[in-house]
């Protein structure tokens, strides 16, 4: 499997190729239980935003664990019983 400035030089030299044949060309490709051919994809593209310098995170999801709902706001009471609610900016 190529990474790096290999796998981005690999990405250039080809071209104008399908997908498929793009992922099979950098060498990643795994074999099945029976015996095909499994184009991995995923692990294809993190490899190619990690080579362009975008960081994931650990998780894949940039710390959010598998993703789902997130809250979009934080409810506090203050102390005088007033209910204080701040909306979070994620962009």
């Amino acid at each position: 499997m190529l990474t790096g400035s290999d796998l981005l030089a690999k990405v250039k030299e080809l071209g104008d190729v399908s997908k498929s044949e793009l992922v099979r060309s950098c060498g990643y490709v795994s074999t099945k239980k029976n015996g095909g051919e499994r184009l991995n994809f995923t692990a294809f593209y993190e490899a190619l935003l990690e080579a362009k310098g975008v960081n994931l995170g650990d998780s894949g999801v940039a710390g959010i664990g598998k993703g789902g709902r997130k809250l979009s706001y934080i409810a506090t009471v203050q102390g005088n019983g007033n209910l204080l609610i701040d909306f979070l900016n994620y962009l």
